[in-house]
């Protein structure tokens, strides 16, 4: 049973944690690959005021993205145990650190 829930648990951050990191062959991934306003610009060719709502779209994007983990995350607190937890937050660091290699 415990295991079930870490499971669900880790499974409900992941989606969360995938549009916070690279997509992959989404439009919006191409911001979050270092491309950015700059690089559509270019591809684009975008007018300064294009630009400017591009920027003020991303901006707005991470903020919700982040108001979204945050409150997962303080959701998934309260539903699982202290050894749960701690166990959810070695999976999170390794999940992460595979992510980065």
């Amino acid at each position: 049973m415990n295991k079930k829930i870490l499971f669900l648990s880790l499974a409900m951050t992941l989606p969360v944690t995938a549009f916070a990191v690279p997509g992959q062959g989404h439009a919006e991934s191409w911001h979050h690959h270092g491309h950015g306003v700059e690089q559509l610009s270019k591809a684009l060719e975008l007018t300064k005021d294009q630009q400017a709502k591009l920027e003020g779209i991303f901006s707005q994007q991470r903020e919700k993205i982040q108001a979204l983990h945050e409150e997962s995350q303080a959701a998934i607190k309260q539903v699982l145990t202290t050894q749960q937890l701690a166990r959810w937050e070695e999976l999170k660091q390794h999940h992460g650190e595979q992510r980065h290699k």
